[in-house]
């Protein structure tokens, strides 16, 4: 089940006993693409307060409804998070303590939230592991994975030659809670059209330079399959984005 985030902004989320907000905005692991946090905006018009949610707090979708496995007043008095500011490890554990979610870090790399494996039928990317072996000599304290999908729309696109066009939206797959694919605008070189790459190609992202890159060249992204957003995702259209860029699917 795919949904793209600029569609997922605004949906209504319920708890048990009523409607408690609804979706600000994601927070996915640089490392993985996996989700980890939604954050919630709730309270009134006047004055509204955000909070995190993780996948694990999530019994499935109803229509435009997230249905959220808590009640409205555990949700009001859970630890505050300011989502403006990174969030500590230590304020993650406050969290993940209060609602007894299990503690995503704890699962290998590559797993999402609910200790599933994200990329079981492939073999991961150089990038994947050169990433892999960076980070293992960090000490973790030191450097902090939670990125927001607000950010990360809009940054720029390089290539192994040039730059390419923008990240216009990003859709995540709800069966496994990980960002799945980047929509891609092409900018100046075909104004209007877009196209599909996966998020686990990305090869690095620069916050300070609010890029991402990949390796590959212009040519091959700018001609890649026409992405329509206003038409449903489905395995055919998938399967032409992985036989174009000749990647090993994730689903087989």
């Amino acid at each position: 089940m795919f949904h793209s985030v600029n569609k997922l902004i605004g949906v209504n989320i319920k708890a048990r006993d009523g409607d408690i907000g609804s979706v600000d905005q994601l927070f996915f692991d640089d490392q993985s693409w996996a989700v980890r946090y939604l954050v919630v905006t709730i309270g009134s018009l006047l004055i509204n307060r955000k909070v995190l949610l993780s996948p694990a707090a999530l019994d499935g979708i109803s229509g435009r409804e997230l249905i959220v496995n808590a009640t409205i007043e555990q949700i009001r008095n859970s630890p505050d998070v300011n989502t403006e500011k990174p969030i500590s490890r230590q304020k993650e554990e406050e969290l993940h303590d209060y609602y007894t979610w299990s503690y995503y870090w704890g699962y290998p790399l590559y797993y999402n939230s609910l200790g599933t494996e994200l990329y079981p039928n492939i073999q991961y990317t150089d990038a994947f592991l050169r990433k892999e072996y960076q980070e293992s000599k960090k000490e973790p304290e030191q450097h902090n994975h939670l990125r927001s999908t607000r950010e990360v729309t809009g940054y720029s696109v390089n290539t192994l030659n040039g730059e390419f066009g923008y990240v216009d939206d990003i859709i995540v797959d709800f069966n496994q809670w990980v960002i799945r694919y980047l929509i891609l605008n092409t900018g100046d070189f075909l104004p209007g059209k877009k196209v599909l790459v996966a998020a686990h190609w990305v090869s690095d992202i620069s916050w300070d330079n609010r890029s991402i890159s990949f390796e590959m060249n212009i040519d091959i992204l700018r001609n890649g399959p026409t992405y329509d957003p206003s038409v449903p995702l489905a395995r055919d259209f998938e399967r032409r984005v992985y036989e174009y860029y000749e990647k090993n699917p994730y689903w087989i």
